[in-house]
């Protein structure tokens, strides 16, 4: 579960409303929207239906005025189009972002040319997201060194299979952002993976975790 709240303006009914009048003002609250929060540059791949069916609203709005005014149908029909067309872009950067926390968290990967190969995209644009993140506070402890054209995660244990804020299942001590109702010794140690941007933790069966990188909650099982 994603605890993130947002300002009213940028709230769906908000933004629905905004797009039917106005749909350029609306992707610009969308993209602020994904911008706002640290879970907002992974929601867009969960999102990618609301979006296109905006799209697809507005088109038959617009193919509905279509008879009565020219412009304004066009106007319509064209934002519908842009709204798909960005949501897939949107959708495709949030599950880019993804792989750059399995890639850099999860499997431990430091070079940025092969994190941009595994991702099939230019060094320069893996270095700008990887920047965008860190900005964001999502990889809050990353160290990246343009001439060596590498980067690092602070305190990751990927030999171990385990991240920072995950619960200590050896001696139940809670550690960093992760809390735990059933944390102990005996607990049935198992592995999850954040729901938000797919990091994983280790910990005790039914410990409750808040995910260091995107903010969302969730529980191990």
């Amino acid at each position: 579960m994603n605890n993130t709240s947002y300002p009213w303006y940028l709230s769906w009914p908000a933004i629905i409303v905004v797009f039917l009048f106005f749909w350029p003002a609306a992707i610009v609250l969308i993209y602020l929207r994904t911008q706002s929060s640290k879970g907002g540059a992974f929601a867009a791949a969960s999102n990618k239906t609301i979006y296109m069916v905006l799209g697809a609203i507005l088109i038959v709005f617009g193919l509905m005025r279509i008879k009565g005014s020219i412009p304004m149908a066009l106007f319509m029909i064209v934002g519908g189009a842009a709204m798909i067309y960005y949501a897939n872009t949107l959708a495709k950067k949030a599950s880019r972002n993804k792989s750059y926390i399995d890639l850099l968290v999860n499997q431990g990967e430091t070079s940025i040319d092969k994190v941009a190969n595994m991702l099939n995209v230019k060094y320069d644009v893996a270095l700008k997201e990887i920047k965008t993140m860190k900005s964001l506070g999502i990889l809050k402890g990353a160290a990246i060194d343009e001439q060596t054209r590498s980067v690092s995660i602070a305190k990751v244990q990927n030999t171990a299979g385990e991240i920072s804020g995950m619960v200590n299942s050896v001696t139940g001590a809670l550690i960093g952002g992760a809390s735990s109702a059933a944390a102990s010794g005996s607990a049935e140690t198992v592995e999850g993976a954040c729901p938000g941007c797919g990091a994983k933790y280790t910990g005790p069966k039914g410990s409750t975790v808040t995910c260091s990188y995107c903010d969302a909650t969730f529980v191990l099982h």
